[in-house]
């Protein structure tokens, strides 16, 4: 609604200024329609090259800060995140640093952080993958905060979603942890420690392992139970 309102007014003050500019030089209609048009057209395309290489500039920002994740510099990459995500404008920019944010808090087993971040974004249109990180991680968060039934109910709802990344190298571990915590919710325990056999070998990776040890650490204490 906000868009809609300063684009109308831009849109009033400029048929105003137009108007006035057409008297000012006796412009004859023809003549300034047909200037109009291309002042017109020259603004919109002027738009959407600087909305492009505006969105292009803080992608590339985004994919340095990721590197500082994958160097193990989580601190880094979450100060990083928050000073990015102060500066940027657009809906579309914030919703994506505040997503990757919240993977930082996730990084830094700082679940209740990441999962009030996530929250906020319950509403937000997030594009492809975006959309299937921000379930997995927010699912991930319920698991790790102790609240297994809104986990769960996630985790079900999100299945369709899930299935094109399980096997993928980015997030195919990561889906697998959500395998085993639902596992243990079912007390299939058996299945979840397969699962945890499976995922070392195939998805061994450092940022993974302290959710296999916190998963292996569950299945210990529920056979004591």
């Amino acid at each position: 609604m906000k868009r809609f309102l300063k684009i109308f007014l831009l849109g009033v003050c400029l048929g105003i200024l137009a108007t006035a500019i057409r008297y000012r030089f006796h412009m004859s209609q023809s003549t300034f329609w047909t200037y109009f048009g291309l002042a017109a057209a020259l603004a919109v395309v002027s738009a959407v090259l600087f909305n492009w290489l505006y969105t292009r500039v803080y992608q590339q920002k985004m994919a340095q800060a990721v590197k500082l994740l994958e160097e193990g510099k989580t601190s880094d990459y979450i100060l990083t995140m928050e000073r990015l995500l102060e500066k940027v404008k657009g809906t579309y920019l914030k919703n994506l640093f505040q997503l990757n944010l919240a993977a930082g808090y996730c990084n830094a087993k700082q679940f209740h952080q990441a999962t009030r971040l996530l929250e906020e974004l319950s509403g937000a249109r997030l594009p492809g993958v975006a959309r299937m990180v921000y379930h997995l991680n927010l699912c991930a968060c319920y698991f790790y905060t102790g609240q297994p039934a809104r986990a769960m109910e996630l985790y079900e709802s999100c299945q369709k979603e899930f299935a094109p990344f399980r096997e993928g190298p980015s997030y195919g571990g990561n889906l697998a942890v959500l395998d085993m915590f639902a596992a243990i919710q079912r007390r299939q325990y058996s299945q979840a420690k397969e699962l945890l056999g499976r995922a070392r070998e195939t998805w061994n990776l450092p940022r993974l392992q302290d959710d296999y040890n916190c998963i292996e650490a569950e299945l210990v204490r529920r056979k004591k139970m």
